[in-house]
């Protein structure tokens, strides 16, 4: 989706009740504005850096974990890809989700995350542009195999035809 559709209030939202619910998480923003660690009270980006996030006191929450990449919309070095998966998968040991905030630019790390055997959440709005567009999120996946080797599938959300 493009900028300014709620991707980024989604991920803050989606991060909150997890940890609401005790799960111990990573939001990770690979976005270009970068906006994600301000919905929990940062004052300054910091690329590459992981940042905790703690709930209020007295509160029964989890604690946030949060890192921010820039993210190249297509990096020409493979080694640029791979470097960006395991710092991923290195900062996420020992939490039980993951959830990014990826821009449109970034549908190869998409591809990637996919092979990581991840669930994938692509919001689409409710209109008749986002409707539209679900054959082509069904094409986008169709010729990726999880890291098990099974046929990456699309799940439509409830309703859709």
């Amino acid at each position: 989706m493009a900028g300014g559709t709620g991707k980024t209030s989604l991920v803050a939202t989606l991060g909150r009740a997890l940890s609401a619910s005790g799960e111990r998480v990573l939001l990770t923003d690979a976005t270009s504005h970068g906006l994600l660690p301000y919905y929990f009270g940062a004052s300054e980006l910091r690329h590459g850096v992981v940042r905790t996030f703690c709930p209020p006191l007295g509160s029964t929450d989890a604690p946030i974990n949060m890192v921010s990449y820039e993210v190249p919309a297509q990096p020409t070095d493979p080694a640029a890809q791979d470097w960006l998966i395991d710092d991923l998968a290195r900062n996420s040991r020992g939490l039980q989700r993951v959830v990014l905030d990826l821009g449109p630019s970034a549908a190869w790390l998409a591809q990637r995350l996919a092979q990581l055997n991840s669930v994938l959440i692509v919001p689409v709005a409710p209109d008749m542009n986002s409707v539209i567009s679900l054959g082509t999120v069904e094409k986008f996946f169709s010729g990726i195999t999880d890291g098990q080797g099974r046929r990456v599938q699309a799940a439509l959300p409830a309703g859709t035809v």
